[in-house]
């Protein structure tokens, strides 16, 4: 029996693991469509920002035709008058040459000739001047302008799903300009390129293109500090958080989601529950995720009450009535949360508050609307109600726990999802497996050997050793339970 135990611990440990990074991958989703949903805002407000800097150009390139006119005259006239000047000297005798300076330059002070000359040449090149200063501001502008096209471009191609694309536009508009010439502009291209490593990490070369996101994220945080761009830094701590998570899954587990936590506590500087609800409810509930990860590594009762103390914070904005999905998600988390305190302290109390949560999520996740939520969540909830069983009321709760394990099998078919469904099988064959201990003893030992059997349709050698040989080890316990019956 101690041998079953630990083999289905390892099977609930997997189980978890699985559930959390389909779970993962769901907020993450959401979290994508929150930003997008931002971006488009941002997109919309650039534009109009764009329009009036164009309207100010074109303002300024009217003015600049018109000094243009004015200098052209000023010259014509400097031309007249030097003419004029030149006329009126030869038709004057020479003076003489010993005048003493102070009544040459009162001469010249007192010649309405000369002020005429030397007032339109200053006039003259002052204008230059301002011509010149104004047709830098004229190539900053447009230089401004290409960028900001370029990362909207950018942008859309990262929204569609295009993300090299994207990452050779933004690479090559970093080279058109330095930091210091538009730090805003530099910060929101780096900011960008971590969006569009991350999403590339997704599907290809996880470990690389995530320490490529963690880089361009912290580059862009140089620019955007917590003063000067404090939205922005808020922004980009949260998206490194969500980085060092997932990478939490390949390498250096404990040390990179501490990294996550420390940036999603510095986003919560910014994103206050006051300033920016929808915000901190959902790097609370990261927050939570990072925690309950955290716990499988160390000091487990500690960081479990923080992950529940992190859900609690975002469902006091993720209600049902306002946010539902997010509720329904943060609920789910909860859940989870409470099982695995279970293992460690008040296991009745705590899976009595699991299985409260995951029926809160229920209440959202209906087979109709969100078929495969809902089946995830079925499994939690059957995976609740078997440990219940070992503590109090084990006939009714295993019967509880086996009906929503059915629930959940009629979206994780063996045809569709596969690996879902061998799980849930296992976990059905388990349930009819302690069931027997109290009831129907042949007719349930035989309806467990049907899952097991079931599960191993998927679970075979080749793909799944680890799994195939604990399913068949069960497999074999339960063939033996037969026979003495």
């Amino acid at each position: 029996m101690e041998e079953l135990r630990k083999e289905n611990r390892e099977l609930k440990e997997e189980v978890s693991h699985l559930r959390e990074k389909l779970e993962e991958k769901e907020s993450k989703i959401n979290e994508q469509q929150k930003v997008m949903e931002e971006l488009r805002k941002e997109n919309r407000e650039l534009r109009e920002e764009a329009s009036r800097l164009r309207e100010k150009l074109e303002e300024k390139e009217s003015k600049i035709n018109g000094q243009q006119k004015e200098i052209k005259e000023l010259k014509d006239e400097n031309q007249k008058l030097r003419q004029e000047i030149s006329g009126f000297k030869s038709s004057k005798k020479r003076k003489s040459s010993k005048i003493s300076d102070n009544r040459w330059v009162k001469a010249i002070s007192d010649n309405p000739w000369v002020k005429a000359l030397i007032i339109p040449i200053l006039v003259a090149v002052i204008a230059g001047i301002i011509l010149y200063a104004i047709s830098e501001d004229k190539k900053e502008a447009l230089l401004g302008s290409q960028i900001d096209s370029s990362v909207q471009n950018a942008e859309n191609l990262l929204d569609n799903g295009l993300n090299e694309e994207s990452i050779k536009i933004l690479e090559d508009t970093l080279k058109l300009f330095s930091p210091k010439q538009f730090p805003e502009k530099y910060g929101r291209i780096k900011g960008c390129l971590g969006d569009a490593f991350y999403n590339l990490a997704l599907f290809d070369k996880k470990e690389e293109n995530l320490n490529k996101a963690i880089l361009a994220y912290e580059e862009a945080l140089k620019i955007c500090t917590e003063e000067s761009y404090p939205h922005h830094y808020a922004a980009i701590r949260n998206n490194l958080g969500v980085a060092y998570r997932t990478l939490a899954e390949v390498r250096n587990k404990e040390e990179n989601l501490n990294k996550a936590i420390q940036a999603y506590e510095e986003a919560l500087k910014i994103y206050t529950v006051k300033s920016y609800p929808i915000h901190y409810a959902t790097i609370q509930n990261d927050l939570g995720v990072a925690y309950k990860t955290l716990a499988e590594v160390r000091d487990k009762g500690k960081n479990l009450n923080r992950a529940i103390q992190a859900y609690e914070e975002a469902l006091k904005i993720r209600t049902i009535e306002i946010y539902p999905i997010d509720y329904a998600i943060t609920q789910n988390n909860l859940g989870d949360s409470y099982q695995a305190f279970a293992e460690v302290r008040d296991t009745e109390d705590n899976l009595n508050k699991a299985i409260q949560a995951y029926e809160e999520a229920l209440k959202i996740r209906d087979i109709a609307k969100y078929p495969i939520d809902y089946a995830t969540t079925q499994n939690n909830l059957g995976n609740a109600y078997r440990t219940l069983a070992e503590v109090k009321d084990k006939e009714e709760n295993l019967d509880k726990a086996i009906q929503v394990y059915e629930e959940a099998l009629k979206i994780y078919t063996m045809k569709r999802y596969p690996v879902n469904y061998a799980i849930i099988q296992n976990n059905l064959g388990n349930a009819y497996k302690t069931l027997a201990e109290v009831k129907d003893t042949e007719e349930n030992l035989n309806k467990a050997i049907q899952a097991y059997e079931e599960t191993l349709k998927i679970f075979n050698y080749d793909e799944f050793p680890v799994y195939n040989q604990l399913v068949i080890s069960n497999l074999e316990n339960v063939k033996k339970l037969l026979i003495k019956e």
